[in-house]
């Protein structure tokens, strides 16, 4: 980086289509999530980007790159809750040295950390391919960081593929709905009542939490038409919200059953329910060709291995179907922990 000086700025909502190059097309979603700042909360996104300006007779400026993040919240192995600064990309512009780039940007960031006096880092990133190189490379040369497995994503797109498991598993659940009376029902954000009651019964469980409004770590807004409540006497006991996160792929973001109803059928039912719907309107099961899903293309879920048992369904299930299964790694960083070198 001898021949360039560097200018890092933070991105604000009203500059930051001049960084969408940089940046894919579901990342560029974050672009219109920016949080004005100066003062920040659990869930917002901060973006900066990084411009070069080469040395010489003629001064030429160019996008090096773009770091976005998001500010949330996570328990330390000790126990101890910290809120974090969760790096969500570092894109960089081809022509630059990514790990260089890297560095300035992961300085810059630290500094800023320590004055609003958040704890730490956290990245989350594929375990195989260049990214994923480019991040261990960074965090091995940035102190000491902590890994962790992470979660897994899943996309599927294929209907020849996913159509006759789709069909087994919707032959399977109407089995399981005799003796166990289930039913399933349209979302809808109207019945205010119905939610603020679910939501505080729970909170007092310990049991999954709907999509809440009032959660500011929350940046997506449900699917209506795509999203299901299981009920059994008239009470929400489960629910599929999805959501979309291009307007190509449907995400199948917070499915829960209550204790009792893993073993029921109930979860699958409420993911063939809108599987059916969202992707399969014209698919023709005699067909021999390569057939994607209408009306929405393509479905991605996320299947967390800590969740044994519906872990272990997805992965015989729908591993063999699937167009992508993608193993995130997590990093960790604690300011208060010993840095041994580069940041500093």
């Amino acid at each position: 980086m001898t021949k360039h000086s560097t200018n890092i700025e933070m991105i604000h909502s009203k500059t930051a289509h001049q960084c969408a190059d940089l940046l894919s097309p579901l990342l560029r979603n974050y672009l219109d999530q920016l949080a004005p700042g100066p003062t920040y909360t659990e869930g917002d996104v901060i973006g900066w980007s990084l411009n070069l300006q080469r040395k010489g007779n003629q001064r030429t400026s160019s996008d090096g790159g773009v770091l976005l993040a998001k500010i949330i919240t996570s328990w330390s192995p000790e126990g101890k809750k910290r809120t974090l600064l969760s790096i969500l990309c570092i894109s960089i512009g081809g022509e630059y040295n990514k790990y260089e780039i890297g560095l300035i940007f992961l300085k810059h960031i630290t500094n800023f950390s320590k004055t609003m006096s958040w704890d730490g880092f956290h990245i989350g990133c594929p375990n195989s391919g260049s990214y994923s190189q480019f991040i261990r490379l960074l965090t091995g040369s940035t102190g000491h960081w902590m890994k962790y497995p992470g979660k897994i994503v899943v996309t599927l797109s294929n209907l020849k593929k996913v159509g006759p498991l789709l069909k087994r598993l919707e032959r399977s659940t109407e089995r399981m709905l005799q003796p166990v009376k289930w039913t399933i029902e349209p979302y809808s954000m109207n019945e205010f009542d119905q939610w603020e009651e679910r939501i505080k019964y729970s909170e007092q469980n310990d049991y999954g939490i709907p999509w809440n409004p009032a959660d500011n770590s929350i940046n997506w807004k449900p699917s209506i038409k795509y999203s299901r409540v299981l009920k059994s006497n008239g009470q929400i006991v489960g629910w599929l919200i999805c959501h979309y996160i291009s307007k190509d792929m449907l995400r199948y973001g917070k499915l829960w059953v209550d204790p009792g109803w893993e073993s029921t059928g109930a979860p699958l039912a409420l993911l063939c329910d809108v599987m059916r719907s969202a992707h399969f309107k014209h698919y023709d099961e005699s067909s021999n060709i390569h057939q994607t899903g209408s009306p929405v293309k393509a479905g991605c879920f996320i299947s967390h291995p800590t969740n044994q048992r519906l872990h272990r369904l997805m992965t015989q299930k729908f591993k063999p179907v699937c167009d992508s299964w993608i193993e995130l790694e997590n990093y960790f960083q604690y300011f208060d922990q010993v840095w041994s070198k580069g940041c500093n």
